[in-house]
């Protein structure tokens, strides 16, 4: 028998259904979101490949979580070169799953808004 039980008032994160249930990704990739949401403000500049090697995620099934997160609207880049003529790559990173053009709405909302980054999971992938 199942039993609901109380979660713990700190120290957790909460998923949701669409996360658990998305059968088109596979345990990394939810593994992956569930670390990214639950990180403190301060860590959330860091990109997503770096976040992976803090859970030993490398390689071969990085690749692939990144994969699927990417084709299923979880993950945004967009590439572009900066003024003193390097390149970067600007992610989002969501827990639902968006559009391109929903991507876009919410980056250039926050771009817009430079405070509200702190409350996103946002990356200048450098």
């Amino acid at each position: 028998m199942l039993r609901h039980v109380i979660a713990p008032s700190s120290g957790w994160t909460k998923a949701s259904h669409t996360v658990v249930r998305d059968r088109r990704i596979n345990s990394n990739a939810k593994i992956l979101i569930l670390y990214v949401q639950g990180l403190p403000d301060s860590a959330t500049s860091r990109p997503l490949g770096e976040l992976a090697l803090k859970l030993d995620m490398k390689g071969r099934p990085y690749q692939q979580a990144k994969k699927q997160l990417v084709e299923h609207g979880y993950v945004h880049e967009w590439r572009g070169q900066r003024e003193d003529g390097l390149w970067a790559t600007d992610q989002l990173f969501t827990n639902t799953p968006l559009t391109r053009a929903e991507a876009r709405a919410v980056w250039t909302r926050l771009e817009q808004d430079a405070g509200a980054l702190s409350g996103c999971a946002v990356s200048d992938g450098r």
